[in-house]
């Protein structure tokens, strides 16, 4: 298993604000544009965008629960022990076992 972090990559004279996820293995995937008016302004929204498209990438289907870090968010995997297997795309819990996605 791997964990999955992200991280906010500020806007340049060139490129606008963005996050990313990446796996420990290193594999990685950005998340589309992300803008205050982007009508989905949370960063927590735009970090668990990154990490779906991320594993869609990856051809994962999993549960992940979610935890903040200093630099940005971190995913790890979780399937307890009796519970029924993700059977297409990806559920994310946030770290009371809530699904927010």
């Amino acid at each position: 298993m791997q964990a999955i972090t992200t991280t906010y990559h500020g806007s340049t004279n060139t490129r606008g604000a963005y996050w990313s996820a990446q796996s420990e293995s290193g594999r990685r995937a950005k998340a589309d544009r992300w803008t205050e008016d982007h009508g989905r302004n949370e960063p927590a929204d735009a970090s668990r965008r990154a990490v779906l498209a991320l594993c869609r990438k990856l051809g994962w289907t999993v549960t992940l629960i979610e935890g903040a870090t200093r630099s940005g968010y971190a995913y790890v995997f979780y399937e307890p022990i009796g519970s029924p297997a993700v059977q297409d795309g990806v559920r994310i819990l946030d770290g009371h076992g809530n699904r927010v996605v």
